[in-house]
């Protein structure tokens, strides 16, 4: 999830099926860093990965945990697991910054980058009064790096 949104850990293990929405292909955070609610689009991968994993759903949550929260929390194990099989050792915030590379390296906007990253523009008066940055042009920069 993180490496195919450049989600923050917190945004991604919070993430709730209230806040998936399979028609339109979107994805809402109304909680994040900048305090700013965040819409992306969801790539056909991660539509497929969303779509089975909600056909098991037994909770509110996309990553449910034990915990009192009941989202996912520790994740040390699992990355543990990862780095094992791959042998490249990572954090999650490294496929938040993988996102953001992939990103630079598919020629996407200065603009889109940062919109798709969920950081603030600002003072940037093209960015924040000029451009029209919704979700239906994001699409094409998210899904051209996973050659959607």
């Amino acid at each position: 999830m993180l490496l195919l949104t450049g989600f923050r850990l917190a945004e991604g293990r919070t993430l709730q099926w209230s806040q998936v929405d399979f028609e339109n292909r979107t994805l809402t955070l109304d909680v994040t860093k900048n305090g700013k609610k965040h819409v992306l689009p969801i790539p056909e991968y991660l539509h497929q990965l969303l779509s089975r994993r909600k056909e098991a759903a037994k909770s509110n949550f996309v990553f449910p945990g034990d915990g009192k929260h009941g989202y996912l929390i520790e994740i040390r194990k699992n990355v543990g697991r990862v780095v094992k099989a791959s042998k490249i050792a990572f954090t999650p915030h490294d496929l938040r910054r993988t996102f953001s590379n992939c990103l630079e390296s598919a020629d996407v906007s200065y603009y889109a980058h940062k919109k798709l990253m969920n950081h603030s523009l600002g003072g940037d008066v093209t960015g924040t009064h000029y451009l029209s940055l919704n979700v239906e042009r994001l699409r094409e920069p998210e899904f051209k790096i996973l050659g959607e």
